[in-house]
């Protein structure tokens, strides 16, 4: 018998942005906060193509 969970969840993260009125947004698996004064934060996305 295997322990549980076999298998954890990643944690995804929605970052969303308002550009020139238009609403844009992507999930993240990597998100942090640089800096509250001015707000800044860090993610990470990557684009994988299969063909």
């Amino acid at each position: 018998m295997h322990p549980l969970p076999r298998y954890v969840a990643a944690a995804v993260s929605v970052v969303t942005v308002l550009e020139d009125g238009v609403p844009h947004g992507t999930t993240v698996s990597a998100f942090m906060s640089l800096s509250m004064e001015p707000p800044m934060m860090l993610s990470h996305s990557t684009r994988v193509r299969r063909c």
